[in-house]
Protein backbone atom coordinates (compact mmCIF):
# COMPACT_ATOMS: atom_id res chain seq x y z
CA UNK A 1 0.00 0.00 0.00
CA UNK A 2 2.49 2.67 1.06
CA UNK A 3 4.59 1.25 -1.84
CA UNK A 4 1.70 1.83 -4.25
CA UNK A 5 1.01 5.69 -2.76
CA UNK A 6 4.57 6.42 -2.64
CA UNK A 7 4.89 5.74 -6.80
CA UNK A 8 1.58 7.34 -7.57
CA UNK A 9 3.11 10.73 -6.14
CA UNK A 10 6.44 9.93 -7.68
CA UNK A 11 4.16 9.70 -10.77
CA UNK A 12 2.63 13.30 -10.27
CA UNK A 13 5.42 14.37 -9.92
CA UNK A 14 7.60 13.11 -12.34
CA UNK A 15 5.53 12.19 -15.11
CA UNK A 16 6.70 8.26 -14.34
CA UNK A 17 4.30 5.63 -15.17
CA UNK A 18 3.42 2.99 -13.27
CA UNK A 19 0.52 0.42 -12.77
CA UNK A 20 -1.15 1.72 -9.93
CA UNK A 21 -3.74 -0.99 -10.01
CA UNK A 22 -1.19 -3.80 -9.80
CA UNK A 23 1.09 -2.62 -7.26
CA UNK A 24 -2.24 -1.76 -4.84
CA UNK A 25 -3.35 -4.82 -5.31
CA UNK A 26 -0.63 -6.67 -4.31
CA UNK A 27 -0.34 -4.47 -1.17
CA UNK A 28 -3.73 -5.15 -0.30
CA UNK A 29 -2.94 -8.75 -0.46
CA UNK A 30 0.17 -8.72 1.98
CA UNK A 31 -1.80 -6.54 4.17
CA UNK A 32 -4.64 -9.19 4.38
CA UNK A 33 -2.03 -11.29 5.21
CA UNK A 34 -0.25 -8.93 8.24
CA UNK A 35 -3.99 -8.68 9.36
CA UNK A 36 -4.79 -12.51 9.59
CA UNK A 37 -1.04 -12.76 11.57
CA UNK A 38 -1.89 -10.53 13.21
CA UNK A 39 -4.52 -11.76 14.78
CA UNK A 40 -3.14 -14.73 14.88
CA UNK A 41 0.19 -13.66 17.10
CA UNK A 42 -2.72 -11.91 19.66
CA UNK A 43 -2.25 -15.04 21.67
CA UNK A 44 1.59 -16.23 20.83
CA UNK A 45 -0.27 -19.61 19.44
CA UNK A 46 -2.69 -20.63 16.93
CA UNK A 47 -5.90 -21.23 18.94
CA UNK A 48 -7.95 -22.72 16.21
CA UNK A 49 -7.09 -24.76 13.12
CA UNK A 50 -9.37 -21.95 11.21
CA UNK A 51 -7.21 -19.19 11.64
CA UNK A 52 -4.40 -20.79 9.50
CA UNK A 53 -6.86 -21.82 7.04
CA UNK A 54 -7.87 -18.37 6.34
CA UNK A 55 -4.72 -17.42 6.14
CA UNK A 56 -3.62 -19.88 3.82
CA UNK A 57 -6.47 -19.55 1.65
CA UNK A 58 -5.39 -15.65 1.12
CA UNK A 59 -2.14 -16.97 0.16
CA UNK A 60 -3.53 -19.57 -2.07
CA UNK A 61 -5.59 -16.93 -3.86
CA UNK A 62 -3.23 -14.74 -4.64
CA UNK A 63 -0.48 -17.76 -6.02
CA UNK A 64 -3.85 -19.14 -8.14
CA UNK A 65 -4.11 -15.88 -9.70
CA UNK A 66 -0.62 -15.33 -10.48
CA UNK A 67 -0.41 -18.82 -12.41
CA UNK A 68 -3.82 -18.81 -14.12
CA UNK A 69 -3.13 -14.74 -15.24
CA UNK A 70 -6.25 -13.72 -13.80
CA UNK A 71 -6.50 -9.65 -13.34
CA UNK A 72 -6.69 -9.68 -9.19
CA UNK A 73 -8.40 -6.54 -8.90
CA UNK A 74 -11.41 -8.23 -11.46
CA UNK A 75 -10.93 -10.85 -8.72
CA UNK A 76 -11.29 -8.62 -5.94
CA UNK A 77 -13.90 -6.37 -7.28
CA UNK A 78 -15.82 -10.09 -6.88
CA UNK A 79 -14.52 -11.12 -3.91
CA UNK A 80 -14.43 -8.15 -1.62
CA UNK A 81 -18.40 -7.14 -1.68
CA UNK A 82 -18.52 -10.94 -0.06
CA UNK A 83 -15.72 -9.96 2.25
CA UNK A 84 -18.35 -7.16 3.65
CA UNK A 85 -21.26 -9.51 3.88
CA UNK A 86 -18.62 -12.33 5.80
CA UNK A 87 -17.50 -9.38 8.12
CA UNK A 88 -20.89 -7.88 9.24
CA UNK A 89 -22.38 -11.32 10.04
CA UNK A 90 -18.97 -12.20 11.52
CA UNK A 91 -18.74 -9.69 14.38
CA UNK A 92 -22.57 -10.77 15.66
CA UNK A 93 -20.25 -14.06 16.56
CA UNK A 94 -17.79 -11.56 18.65
CA UNK A 95 -21.46 -10.29 20.43
CA UNK A 96 -22.30 -14.07 21.42
CA UNK A 97 -18.72 -14.82 22.61
CA UNK A 98 -18.70 -11.35 25.01
CA UNK A 99 -15.74 -10.02 22.86
CA UNK A 100 -14.49 -7.21 20.79
CA UNK A 101 -16.48 -4.59 22.91
CA UNK A 102 -15.03 -1.30 23.55
CA UNK A 103 -14.82 0.93 26.20
CA UNK A 104 -17.18 2.01 29.13
CA UNK A 105 -20.36 4.35 27.95
CA UNK A 106 -23.41 5.88 28.87
CA UNK A 107 -24.61 6.45 25.47
CA UNK A 108 -27.88 5.46 24.74
CA UNK A 109 -26.08 2.94 22.09
CA UNK A 110 -24.61 1.22 24.96
CA UNK A 111 -24.22 -2.77 25.31
CA UNK A 112 -25.17 -4.31 28.89
CA UNK A 113 -22.86 -7.21 30.03
CA UNK A 114 -23.04 -8.74 33.53
CA UNK A 115 -20.18 -9.06 35.61
CA UNK A 116 -20.47 -12.35 37.88
CA UNK A 117 -16.94 -11.35 39.77
CA UNK A 118 -19.27 -8.49 41.07
CA UNK A 119 -22.17 -9.10 40.64
CA UNK A 120 -23.15 -5.83 38.58
CA UNK A 121 -24.19 -4.78 35.31
CA UNK A 122 -21.36 -2.27 33.11
CA UNK A 123 -21.82 -0.78 29.97
CA UNK A 124 -19.68 -0.75 27.08
CA UNK A 125 -19.19 0.37 23.71
CA UNK A 126 -21.09 -2.23 21.00
CA UNK A 127 -18.25 -1.99 18.75
CA UNK A 128 -19.12 -5.31 16.92
CA UNK A 129 -22.56 -3.59 16.12
CA UNK A 130 -21.09 -0.27 14.77
CA UNK A 131 -18.81 -2.39 12.40
CA UNK A 132 -21.50 -4.76 11.69
CA UNK A 133 -23.53 -1.74 10.41
CA UNK A 134 -20.66 0.29 8.96
CA UNK A 135 -19.82 -3.05 6.32
CA UNK A 136 -24.00 -3.18 5.51
CA UNK A 137 -24.09 0.05 4.69
CA UNK A 138 -20.83 -0.05 2.22
CA UNK A 139 -22.48 -3.70 1.15
CA UNK A 140 -25.65 -1.29 0.08
CA UNK A 141 -23.14 1.61 -1.41
CA UNK A 142 -20.98 -0.52 -3.06
CA UNK A 143 -23.47 -2.77 -4.92
CA UNK A 144 -25.07 0.09 -6.49
CA UNK A 145 -22.28 1.30 -7.79
CA UNK A 146 -20.70 -1.49 -9.01
CA UNK A 147 -23.43 -0.98 -11.81
CA UNK A 148 -21.46 2.01 -12.94
CA UNK A 149 -18.11 1.43 -11.99
CA UNK A 150 -15.41 2.49 -14.65
CA UNK A 151 -12.31 0.33 -14.50
CA UNK A 152 -11.37 -2.93 -12.29
CA UNK A 153 -10.32 -2.71 -9.83
CA UNK A 154 -12.91 0.47 -8.76
CA UNK A 155 -15.30 -1.70 -6.42
CA UNK A 156 -12.11 -3.18 -4.63
CA UNK A 157 -10.62 0.52 -3.82
CA UNK A 158 -14.15 1.47 -2.60
CA UNK A 159 -14.16 -1.51 -0.45
CA UNK A 160 -10.52 -0.30 1.30
CA UNK A 161 -11.39 3.13 1.25
CA UNK A 162 -14.88 2.47 3.00
CA UNK A 163 -13.57 -0.51 5.42
CA UNK A 164 -10.36 1.30 6.31
CA UNK A 165 -12.47 4.47 7.43
CA UNK A 166 -14.77 2.59 9.56
CA UNK A 167 -12.01 0.53 11.42
CA UNK A 168 -9.67 3.39 11.97
CA UNK A 169 -12.55 4.83 13.64
CA UNK A 170 -14.03 2.32 15.33
CA UNK A 171 -10.96 0.43 16.64
CA UNK A 172 -9.75 3.52 19.15
CA UNK A 173 -13.03 2.05 21.12
CA UNK A 174 -11.94 -1.21 20.92
CA UNK A 175 -10.34 -2.18 24.40
CA UNK A 176 -8.53 -5.92 22.84
CA UNK A 177 -6.34 -4.09 20.41
CA UNK A 178 -2.82 -5.55 19.63
CA UNK A 179 -0.81 -2.64 19.87
CA UNK A 180 2.63 -2.26 18.43
CA UNK A 181 4.22 0.79 21.24
CA UNK A 182 1.52 3.35 21.25
CA UNK A 183 -0.17 2.67 18.09
CA UNK A 184 -3.31 -0.03 17.60
CA UNK A 185 -1.89 -2.12 14.64
CA UNK A 186 -5.36 -2.70 13.21
CA UNK A 187 -6.08 0.92 13.43
CA UNK A 188 -2.67 2.02 11.74
CA UNK A 189 -3.14 -0.27 9.17
CA UNK A 190 -6.91 0.52 8.17
CA UNK A 191 -5.91 4.29 8.09
CA UNK A 192 -2.90 3.65 5.88
CA UNK A 193 -5.06 1.64 3.20
CA UNK A 194 -7.81 4.24 3.51
CA UNK A 195 -5.69 6.83 2.32
CA UNK A 196 -4.08 5.15 -0.23
CA UNK A 197 -7.21 3.91 -1.57
CA UNK A 198 -8.48 7.20 -1.64
CA UNK A 199 -5.72 8.78 -3.59
CA UNK A 200 -5.82 5.81 -6.47
CA UNK A 201 -9.47 6.80 -6.71
CA UNK A 202 -9.26 10.29 -6.75
CA UNK A 203 -6.01 10.26 -9.44
CA UNK A 204 -7.86 7.61 -11.23
CA UNK A 205 -11.53 9.73 -11.70
CA UNK A 206 -9.42 11.95 -13.64
CA UNK A 207 -8.32 9.58 -16.50
CA UNK A 208 -10.14 8.41 -19.38
CA UNK A 209 -11.25 5.02 -19.02
CA UNK A 210 -12.07 2.88 -21.92
CA UNK A 211 -15.42 0.60 -20.87
CA UNK A 212 -13.55 -1.77 -23.33
CA UNK A 213 -11.02 -2.74 -21.03
CA UNK A 214 -13.38 -4.14 -18.16
CA UNK A 215 -13.14 -7.86 -17.79
CA UNK A 216 -17.01 -8.39 -17.93
CA UNK A 217 -17.26 -6.32 -21.42
CA UNK A 218 -14.43 -8.56 -22.99
CA UNK A 219 -15.96 -11.59 -21.93
CA UNK A 220 -19.54 -10.38 -23.01
CA UNK A 221 -18.02 -9.43 -26.31
CA UNK A 222 -16.25 -12.72 -26.90
CA UNK A 223 -19.21 -14.49 -25.96
CA UNK A 224 -21.37 -12.12 -28.46
CA UNK A 225 -19.19 -13.12 -31.08
CA UNK A 226 -19.49 -16.74 -30.35
CA UNK A 227 -23.18 -16.65 -30.89
CA UNK A 228 -22.92 -14.67 -34.00
CA UNK A 229 -20.84 -17.26 -35.52
CA UNK A 230 -22.81 -19.82 -34.47
CA UNK A 231 -25.73 -18.61 -35.75
CA UNK A 232 -24.19 -17.06 -39.18
CA UNK A 233 -22.79 -20.78 -39.56
CA UNK A 234 -26.54 -22.24 -38.94
CA UNK A 235 -27.68 -20.00 -41.86
CA UNK A 236 -24.70 -21.31 -44.12
CA UNK A 237 -26.56 -25.02 -43.61
CA UNK A 238 -29.64 -23.53 -44.06
CA UNK A 239 -29.20 -21.91 -46.95
CA UNK A 240 -26.57 -25.33 -47.91
CA UNK A 241 -29.77 -27.47 -47.68
CA UNK A 242 -32.17 -25.25 -49.78
CA UNK A 243 -29.51 -25.29 -52.72
CA UNK A 244 -28.94 -29.08 -52.17
CA UNK A 245 -32.91 -29.21 -52.15
CA UNK A 246 -33.88 -27.00 -55.12
CA UNK A 247 -30.68 -29.09 -56.99
CA UNK A 248 -32.36 -32.41 -56.07
CA UNK A 249 -35.88 -31.01 -57.59
CA UNK A 250 -34.67 -29.57 -60.68
CA UNK A 251 -33.02 -32.96 -61.39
Amino acid sequence: MVSAFWKYLRGLIGKERCNIMFLLASGLALSLEFKMAAEILKTVLVRELEELIVLGAVIGVAVFCRIKKIRMTTLLDLVLLGFLIGQMIGRWGNFMNREAFGAETISFLRMGLFNTKTGAWEYYHPTFLYESLWNAAGFVLLHFLSKKRRYDGQIALGYVAWYGLGRALIEGLRMDSLYWGPFRVSQVLAAVSCVAAVSVLLYQSFRTHDPKNLLVNQVAEKETVKVESAEAETVEEESVEEVTVEAAEEE
